[in-house]
């Protein structure tokens, strides 16, 4: 887990994500995706639904919640673990 092609198919996932959302915006690993706006709280609910079902995480169980997955980064780090 948490290998780069992981880190890919979520990059795009975000990147429908944002563009689903009417936005036009790049980002990279360390941009903040919920507290500059280019996420939402129904595009984050969506986002761990992806994150539990692909990475086999259980958000309630470990109690993390949208602000540790505020980037790419902190999201390769919980897949990484």
């Amino acid at each position: 887990m948490g290998q780069p092609k992981d880190l890919a198919q979520i990059a795009t996932f975000i990147q429908t994500l944002i563009t689903q959302r009417g936005k036009v915006a790049k980002f990279d690993a360390t941009t903040p995706l919920f507290t500059s706006g280019l996420l939402d709280s129904i595009s984050g609910i969506e986002l761990i639904v992806f994150l539990e079902k692909n990475y086999d995480l259980d958000f309630f169980k470990i109690g993390i919640g949208p602000e540790d997955i505020n980037s790419l980064e902190q999201i390769h780090s919980l897949i990484a673990k």
